[in-house]
């Protein structure tokens, strides 16, 4: 069975070390107390994040913020965990948008469970990605327009992939690379050229592909960057 990937970031390392031994054998933990350089870790491509709240450089709540506005940030589902599960500190969690508020002193079973659920409905819900009258299906790994499928290669299916788990947020051509080829040596003319590519393949799709400096957004096509 996949062990999923948890990323936590607490300013007690003896915390992130408790919590990787309790959830060892269902899931890989692995985490930092050097949160102002959070987007280096956020490489892992993590399942989900756990976020402690009250950390003296920035808060939990400033974390989950700065994360969300991170072109390395995957949309996986945060959720903050702390030792005062106050219904000022639950509330706070939910209205800045977490998936869940977990106290330190739940069972480690209903713990898990948490975790589980939280990422089996993502999951279950992103192995679509529909935008407008395109759909690329992550499970079966292929592209329909208007329920007609897309013959696309490998390499322009995974580009399209990881602009679309960022829409509508812009992508940065740097991510795309790192995500599509990782450590090989190329060029961000060849990011251009697969986007020149998709949007010739993809014609009748409502959006189209468009670069400015480094990042990569998804335009309805009726509209240009300045």
């Amino acid at each position: 069975m996949r062990r999923w990937k948890i990323l936590y970031f607490d300013d007690d390392i003896n915390q992130i070390e408790a919590l990787k031994d309790l959830l060892a054998d269902r899931f890989n933990v692995s985490g930092t107390d050097d949160v102002s350089s959070f987007e280096r870790y956020l490489d892992a491509n993590p399942d989900l994040i756990l976020i402690d709240i009250h950390m003296p450089l920035i808060n939990g709540y400033e974390l989950f913020y700065k994360i969300t506005q991170s072109p390395m940030y995957n949309g996986c589902p945060m959720m903050f965990i702390s030792g005062d599960p106050s219904p000022e500190n639950r509330l706070k969690s939910f209205q800045v948008g977490a998936d869940d508020f977990l106290s330190r002193d739940l069972e480690i079973s209903e713990l898990a469970a948490r975790i589980v659920n939280k990422i089996k409905l993502h999951r279950s819900t992103t192995l679509k990605i529909t935008v407008s009258n395109l759909t690329l299906d992550l499970e079966m790994f292929c592209v329909y327009i208007n329920d007609k499928m897309i013959s696309l290669t490998l390499n322009e299916l995974k580009v399209l992939g990881v602009i679309l788990r960022n829409y509508p947020k812009a992508c940065s051509r740097g991510l795309v690379m790192e995500k599509v080829w990782g450590a090989e040596a190329i060029k961000p003319s060849t990011v251009n050229a697969h986007m020149s590519s998709l949007n010739s393949k993809l014609r009748e799709w409502s959006h189209e592909l468009r670069s400015k400096k480094d990042q990569v957004f998804v335009l309805p096509k009726t509209n240009c960057l300045t």
